[in-house]
């Protein structure tokens, strides 16, 4: 959720039990919202938890979403006994309304654990609609990658992403082709395409993804060489220690 900026530990200028308070009984979200970013700051985890569990219960969707955002977080205790809790409410919110609260729940319960098909399922059905915000679609790009099971689908969909009209969008799946290497070999033409990208950290992660395909074809090669000359020091480095790559 957007909002007005903050001084430097702003959450310190008010106790643990105010911002509680605030959370609790505040009537517009955006306080709501503020009060529990400010509980996440102020207090240990073991503090924090509890508080997450009675959000996710909450019927505003952008606290559901951010409670659930917090336990995929070094913080939180993915092993412990309020976690089996947290596990029981993610599922149930895999059938929420609101697509933001669907994908923090299925990225939550993949967090926990790695292979959960109750959540895959969900990733790849939110990844299927047009309607999302570029931001959604960013994270969905990075949290699809891993379902290797599942390249029939998600690839085609990464290589749609590639050419949408915002960078953060293309950044993520540039990024998410290059984590799957070889099994990204159907979009080889539009991972060329992107080294001509207007963003330097798009035209890299293409650059990246090309070299781990481990394809050494005329026109990947072609395509690197010409990179490996690119303005950006970064795009020219990685273009040339992929081609270093495919030599091997």
């Amino acid at each position: 959720m957007a909002g007005r900026s903050l001084p430097v530990k702003w959450y310190a200028e008010r106790s643990w039990d105010d911002w509680l308070r605030q959370l609790r009984f505040g009537t517009e979200i955006e306080q709501r919202y503020q009060a529990f970013l400010a509980l996440t700051q102020l207090g240990p985890a073991d503090k924090v938890a509890p508080v997450t569990i009675e959000l996710l219960s909450d019927p505003t969707a952008e606290l559901q979403a951010a409670a659930l955002r917090w336990w995929q977080s070094p913080s939180a205790d993915s092993e412990g006994e309020q976690a089996g809790t947290v596990r029981n409410h993610a599922e149930k919110l895999l059938a929420a309304s609101d697509p933001d609260v669907q994908l923090e729940a299925a990225a939550t319960l993949v967090h926990f654990q790695s292979e959960h098909p109750a959540a895959a399922s969900t990733l790849l059905d939110l990844a299927r609609r047009d309607d999302l915000e570029s931001l959604t679609i960013a994270r969905l790009a990075k949290l699809i990658a891993p379902l290797t099971t599942q390249v029939d689908i998600t690839v085609p969909l990464l290589g749609k992403w590639l050419s949408d009209d915002h960078g953060e969008v293309r950044e993520a799946a540039a990024t998410a082709l290059a984590v799957l290497g070889p099994e990204a070999t159907l979009q080889v033409t539009t991972l060329i395409t992107a080294l001509d990208d207007e963003e330097p950290v798009v035209r890299e992660q293409a650059a990246l993804a090309l070299g781990r395909m481990g394809m050494a074809s005329l026109n990947i090669v072609e395509a690197l060489t010409i990179a490996s000359n690119d303005d950006d020091v970064e795009v020219a480095n990685v273009a040339r220690a992929a081609l270093e790559s495919l030599k091997k």
